[in-house]
């Protein structure tokens, strides 16, 4: 009762209603003075506590506060705790729980305000019949001060502050939240809040209130040394839509012991915070989709990225794909050959023993299908009985102006492995000459399709047993078609190597200098007669300059990876590259 009597008789002090002409106050909330100058930006750890000092200025000579009121406001998903006497029960708070500088507070005596306490919690969500609140997702805490108190000691009175310079004046302590994901700057996890009894506030001894300005400071959250944050979004891999509430594991390698978890959010992001650097395993899980783990991930820096697609669990019994599971485009080259992989997905119950797969080409951009012996099937066709390519064929069957072939499979009736996949699974691939016609460069065609065979025998997997087919669906990706001679990264000087995906690095320049005193482990990748990848200067040649050229972006010099351009690259950076390598690559001559 006596608290609540204390807060309403502050109301009365401060409630006022129009400041004096004059009267100015400028306030800080949080950040630093250094040499004068105000650093608005503070930098915290996730999951510790740290101070939030309020810095005042009365501009005006002769102006004196004798009474005040600071609710400071915090975005509790940032920060989501005031230290105060209900918390003592933390294992980690801090001593003291509070700063009070002068005359607010200090070296008790005389020139102590006479009232200067923290009090007065306040949520966004108010009990009936109170009229201010903090925004939806705040919460504050009030400091309450005033020299000579509600029943005014004798003389002499404690000092008014006034100070032509910004100066603390108290501190709050307060706790930055273990989920916040490191790495960024949040500029309104800290605001001017409210309390019932109003906001912001102060006055003279004569009750004369004060314009007040207030600067809050922005938030950047941190690392600690050492630790990492591992962050990312994860997707449907057919509609490229985020997947929520996927459980995002990160699990060491040695004691399988889980590091870190969480669940994506709306969006399909995850964040996993203060994980010590090393690698690990990370593991999606959700009920509707297939489980996706990532091995051996390093986190070894102060933010590491990792998005994830995964796949749904099939709700037909059987899911086919040609080209690429995720229907992204497949990269053709004129004049060149094509492999167009054939994946399958398998419900749990579905066990395939009799397969027909018919791919089709249009003529336009083919020039036909290559005879059986040039295509190539997998496990667990590679253990069945019979697998085989049959003979191209033309229009009829096809329809006018396309082509196909057919693969054709069957488990022995003795037994043999199932058909049968969780994930999508490569299990055939046909072979297709792409016609050499420059005018198809750029261009991105629908132009493979679900074949047709001449005995009319659809797309199918059986079951021999019962002779039933199972039900299926199909998607089929698009091709771009490209000139072989961009089929680079400008600057995998090492792309002979066939690594994917292609990089720049530091073993690229020494790759090049090894090729120039002669060492015959590293050969060029000429593409249409030019190692364009070598050639960073742009000068269409490839000489000692580039090499230098590559050194000096690595030490972080003015100096960028440009390319010849009479060989326009496929790929300008490490993030235009696909996650598949481009059938045949590296494409070396």
């Amino acid at each position: 009762m006596v608290k609540k009597l204390l807060l309403v008789s502050f109301v009365l002090m401060l409630n006022f209603s129009v400041p004096a002409q004059g009267h100015d106050l400028n306030i800080w909330a949080g950040g630093e003075f250094i040499d004068d100058v105000w650093h608005d930006t503070m930098i915290v750890m996730p999951g510790e506590w740290f101070s939030v000092t309020i810095y005042m200025q009365t501009p005006n000579p002769g102006d004196s506060i004798s009474a005040m009121h600071f609710p400071l406001g915090i975005r509790y998903a940032y920060i989501d705790s005031f230290y105060t006497e209900t918390l003592s029960e933390l294992p980690y708070y801090p001593d003291p729980p509070y700063v009070l500088y002068p005359p607010f507070g200090g070296e008790a005596g005389p020139d102590q305000w006479d009232i200067a306490v923290f009090g007065g919690t306040n949520d966004d969500i108010l009990d009936p019949g109170e009229f201010y609140c903090n925004p939806p997702g705040y919460k504050s805490l009030s400091f309450w001060g005033n020299a000579r108190g509600i029943s005014p000691p004798p003389p002499p009175y404690p000092p008014p502050f006034n100070s032509l310079i910004p100066v603390p004046c108290f501190t709050f302590y307060v706790h930055a939240s273990d989920t916040v994901m490191p790495g960024q700057t949040i500029c309104d996890a800290l605001i001017d809040g409210f309390h019932p009894a109003g906001g912001v506030s102060a006055a003279t001894f004569d009750g004369i209130p004060f314009n007040i300005s207030i600067e809050n400071a922005c938030v950047y959250f941190d690392n600690l040394p050492g630790y990492g944050t591992v962050t990312g979004t994860v997707t449907d891999i057919m509609t490229d839509t985020p997947i929520e509430n996927v459980h995002v594991s990160v699990i060491d390698n040695t004691s399988r012991d889980i590091i870190g978890e969480t669940w994506t959010d709306p969006e399909g992001g995850y964040a996993v915070a203060l994980i010590p650097f090393g690698y690990y395993d990370l593991q999606f899980e959700h009920s509707d989709y297939v489980d996706s783990v990532q091995t051996q991930f390093g986190i070894n820096h102060n933010l590491n990225t990792l998005d994830m697609e995964m796949y749904s669990i099939a709700e037909e019994d059987v899911v086919f794909w040609y080209g690429r599971p995720g229907n992204s485009p497949i990269i053709a080259f004129v004049g060149e050959l094509l492999s167009i992989d054939v994946y399958i997905q398998t419900a749990e119950t579905a066990f395939g023993a009799d397969v027909h797969i018919p791919l089709g080409v249009q003529d336009q951009y083919f020039n036909g299908l290559l005879s059986e012996s040039e295509g190539q099937y997998y496990y667990p066709f590679t253990a069945w009985d019979a697998a085989y390519f049959d003979v191209p064929c033309g229009s009829p069957p096809n329809p006018e102006g396309w082509s196909s072939q057919s693969f054709f499979a069957q488990m022995s009736v003795s037994g043999g492995p199932w058909l049968n996949y969780a994930t999508p699974a490569k299990a055939v691939t046909f072979v297709a000459s792409v016609a050499d016609d420059p005018s198809l460069i750029g261009e991105t065609a629908q132009c493979i399709s679900i074949g047709v065979h001449p005995d009319g025998r659809p797309l199918s997997v059986g079951d021999t047993l019962t002779g039933d087919y199972y039900p299926s669906v199909e998607y089929v990706s698009e091709v771009f078609f490209a000139d072989i001679r961009s089929a680079y990264l400008p600057g995998d000087m090492n792309m002979a190597l066939g690594l994917w995906p292609p990089t720049v690095m530091g073993g690229d320049k020494t790759y090049l200098i090894g090729y120039f005193i002669g060492m015959s482990s590293n050969q060029p990748c000429f593409l249409n007669g030019f190692w364009a990848s070598a050639d960073v200067t742009g000068d269409c040649q490839v000489i000692g300059g580039d090499a230098t050229r590559l050194l000096c972006y690595f030490i972080g010099g003015d100096c960028e990876i440009e390319y010849c351009p009479d060989y326009e690259p496929l790929w300008l950076t490490p993030d235009d590259i696909p996650e598949e390598a481009p059938s045949g690559w590296p494409f070396c001559e």
